[in-house]
């Protein structure tokens, strides 16, 4: 329910910023330069959202891993895409120290790809300005004696004043430490004292052999495809559903909007969507209950849970409902469309 109401007033802004976005052309610079603030900063807030909420699952005992064979090469050049705006903004130099021969692990992409990216994004955040940052996130300022056993505490951070100018929660090494250990391997932190640099060393099982090529597959969404003509949404939240149909439109979808979960089926029906964005806490009837009944309808139908809904038992009960694809607020623009070109 926490996750619930903090996504779910992100989604409209996130819309809203994309159709202002289509737009940049005629506006004035002030105006795309003031889009491109509120886009960082709901993302950082969506970040800080997703750390929160992961850290009481590790606490809880309720993430669980998608592992597979992975390659350590992959972890770090998606970690370091998500890192590398601030590294620039930060004046930094980025070295990457990687193994001559590749590195093969049994691990969850995602969760793993986070560790790497939390100890980058601490690496940036921490060194002063204009300085080098190593895959092995070494930093300059280092940490004190009184500090360093404690690195790894839930909202545990080294003394800051008070404007505070790096901002953060306090979570990304926990999260580091739950995630690693989760994987089987395990994390420490070395320092020599404030002022003499920071090494935070991960540890983690490889695996022997590399994979023939038929055991590498390539999932490409949507490819040839083209994009689906009518698009239902059902949300409660007027302005979630508003600017995602105003957004949809101007992509050139025909777009029905219905406020609850009762509704949906008789609209597909009279419709005829080849899509179908289904929030799940709907008044009445909820998503999981009206996705029952839309599959019970002979046309085919691609549906999308758009929720803020994002645990393992939320994700597990609407395949069990008939989703398609479950998308967390809020939305990822590119995925979403990916899907709906996908829906002809």
């Amino acid at each position: 329910m926490l996750a619930h109401e903090l996504r779910n007033p992100l989604n409209p802004i996130v819309v809203a910023v994309e159709l202002l976005r289509m737009q940049r052309d005629a506006l004035d610079r002030r105006l795309v330069a003031s889009i491109d603030i509120i886009d960082r900063q709901v993302q950082q807030m969506a970040r800080l959202i997703d750390d929160l909420l992961d850290v009481a699952r590790i606490t809880r005992g309720r993430i669980q891993l998608h592992k597979g064979r992975v390659a350590l090469a992959d972890v770090v050049d998606r970690a370091v895409e998500t890192v590398i705006p601030l590294i620039d903004q930060r004046g930094h130099r980025l070295e990457i120290s990687s193994p001559p021969q590749p590195v093969w692990l049994d691990a969850d992409l995602l969760r793993l790809t986070q560790v790497v990216a939390n100890l980058l994004n601490n690496a940036a955040k921490c060194t002063s300005r204009r300085r080098r940052c190593h895959f092995d996130a070494r930093q300059r300022h280092g940490i004190s004696a009184q500090m360093l056993p404690h690195v790894f505490d839930t909202f545990s951070q080294t003394e800051r004043m008070l404007d505070r100018a790096q901002g953060g929660l306090g979570l990304g090494l926990p999260l580091v430490r739950g995630l690693v250990e989760l994987h089987g391997g395990n994390v420490r932190a070395i320092s020599a004292g404030v002022g003499q640099g920071a090494e935070f060393v991960v540890r983690l099982p490889a695996l022997a052999a590399e994979p023939q090529a038929n055991e590498v597959a390539e999932y490409r969404m949507g490819a040839g495809r083209s994009a689906a003509a009518w698009v239902l949404i059902v949300e409660d939240n007027a302005d979630a559903a508003d600017s995602l149909a105003v957004l949809l439109e101007t992509l050139g979808y025909e777009v029905r909007v219905e406020h609850n979960g009762a509704a949906a089926p008789a609209a597909a029906r009279e419709f005829e969507p080849q899509a179908v964005l289904l929030d799940i806490g709907l008044p009445g009837m909820n998503g999981y209950g009206a996705a029952k009944h839309l599959r019970r309808q002979e046309r085919p139908l691609l549906l999308i849970a758009l929720t803020g809904y994002g645990d393992e038992a939320s994700k597990k009960r609407a395949r069990e409902a008939g989703f398609d694809h479950h998308l967390l607020k809020p939305v990822e623009l590119d995925k979403l469309q990916a899907l709906l070109a996908a829906a002809s």
